[in-house]
C-alpha cells in the first residue's frame, strides 16, 4: 500500500541534484580555513566539513532536476548584475552543541542584505521557496559539522574558544555548488558587478 509513495521518493532523491549558494572566500582564507578542517579531521575525527570548499551558505542546500540548471544560472547572472563587492570580516570561532564549530563572521549588514535579496530573487524567478522556512540568517564558516562525537565536542570547542582568528576578505562573487555524490564542486562562480 505504501510502496508507491516510497518509490516516488527513491526516484526523488535520485533523479534530482543537490545544489547550494554561498560565499566562497579568496585562496588564503580558504587556505587557512581548509587547514583548521584537516585539524579537526586528523584530530578529532571530524571529516564531513572537507566535503565543502570553506564557505558562507546564503542559501542551503536544495534538490533539484538538473533541467533547473539553465533557469537557476539565468537567474543569478540577473541577480549579481546590480550587486556590489563588500568587505567582509571573520573573527573568532563560534559554535553549535555538540557537534558543530565555526569561523565566526563579524556582524555585517552587506551580507543580510544579499541574503535577503537572493531569497526574494529566486523566489520570484523560479519559485524557489524559502529553505530555511523563515529561521533567521545564521552565517558561519564551518569546520567541524554533524560528525564530530560528543565526546570530542567539549576537548575541541575548549581548544578554540579563545583561538584568535581574524581576517578580511573582499566578497566579489556568489557561487553555486553541486554534490556530485560525494563532494560538493563549484558549478559556476557569478561576479558582483555592482559599481561604487
Amino acid at each position: 500500500m505504501f510502496f508507491p509513495k516510497f518509490a516516488e521518493l527513491i526516484i526523488y532523491h535520485f533523479m534530482n541534484n543537490l545544489y547550494f549558494i554561498a560565499i566562497i572566500p579568496g585562496d588564503e582564507v580558504c587556505k587557512e580555513a581548509t587547514a583548521l578542517k584537516n585539524f579537526m579531521a586528523e584530530t578529532y575525527f571530524s571529516k564531513a566539513a572537507l566535503s565543502s570548499p570553506p564557505h558562507i551558505t546564503l542559501y542551503p542546500p536544495f534538490r533539484k532536476d538538473s533541467s533547473v540548471e539553465k533557469l537557476l544560472d539565468n537567474s543569478l547572472t540577473a541577480f549579481v548584475q546590480d550587486k556590489q563587492k563588500f568587505e567582509f570580516s571573520l573573527n573568532g570561532f563560534g559554535c553549535f552543541k555538540p557537534s558543530v564549530i565555526f569561523i565566526k563572521p563579524e556582524p555585517s549588514e552587506s551580507l543580510n542584505i544579499l541574503q535577503s535579496k537572493l531569497l526574494s530573487h529566486l523566489k520570484s524567478t523560479i519559485n524557489l521557496e524559502d529553505a530555511q522556512n523563515n529561521r533567521p540568517f545564521h552565517p558561519q564558516m564551518t569546520i567541524s559539522t554533524r560528525d564530530l562525537k560528543k565526546n570530542f565536542f567539549h576537548s575541541a570547542w575548549d581548544e578554540f574558544r579563545e583561538k584568535e582568528f581574524k581576517r578580511l576578505f573582499e566578497v566579489r562573487s556568489i557561487y553555486l555548488l553541486k554534490h556530485n555524490g560525494k563532494f560538493w564542486e563549484i558549478l559556476k562562480e557569478y561576479s558582483l558587478q555592482g559599481i561604487n
